[in-house]
């Protein structure tokens, strides 16, 4: 463990990969608190959880600035997605896979700009279930699509003072406080 690192981040480090969970859907949680007995990381992680759940998409940036794995916005057959490989390539985003013109890549482009292996039938998929959303959520495609962004789940922690506060005080009453053994 990192001596430079706050305590509380250490043992949730020491319990999770800190990583995937800034760059996963809210899903994802659930699948690490399969696993994890301390009540004191489970309560930090349920707070997470809850704060990214409250997070209303209301605009076009918001909807492509969420995460593509472990969204539960974002499904095929009513589960949420995780492709292992497209995670590796650095396929984290609803925007990694949208252009500038607020269309989705073609096949061969995802091909070509990720060097990634994947058929018709896999993006295809995976388009079709962000279609989905897009139209369940009433967002408008737009042009413009500005990099680099902050995640729309991560936009609590970089905002004003003010909303910040309020943010973090929520964030914290959700928090059951327990001493670690």
């Amino acid at each position: 463990m990192n001596s430079n690192n706050p305590k509380w981040k250490q043992l949730l480090e020491y319990q999770t990969n800190t990583d995937k969970i800034l760059f996963q859907g809210s899903a994802y949680i659930s699948v690490l608190l399969r696993n994890i007995r301390n009540p004191f990381s489970r309560d930090t992680l349920n707070a997470y959880q809850t704060l990214h759940n409250k997070i209303e998409i209301e605009t076009w940036n918001e909807f492509i600035n969420q995460p593509i794995w472990f969204n539960s916005r974002v499904k095929i057959d009513n589960k949420t997605i995780f492709y292992e490989h497209w995670y590796k390539r650095n396929i984290n985003y609803i925007s990694d896979i949208i252009n500038e013109e607020g269309a989705f890549y073609s096949l061969f482009e995802i091909q070509s700009k990720y060097k990634i292996k994947t058929n018709f039938l896999v993006y295809a998929s995976l388009k079709s279930s962000i279609m989905s959303a897009i139209n369940k959520m009433q967002v408008n495609p737009e042009k413009n699509n500005i990099k680099p962004h902050i995640p729309t789940h991560l936009r609590p922690f970089f905002i004003s003072k003010k909303e910040q506060n309020q943010s973090i005080t929520f964030f914290v009453q959700n928090i059951q406080f327990h001493l670690v053994n």
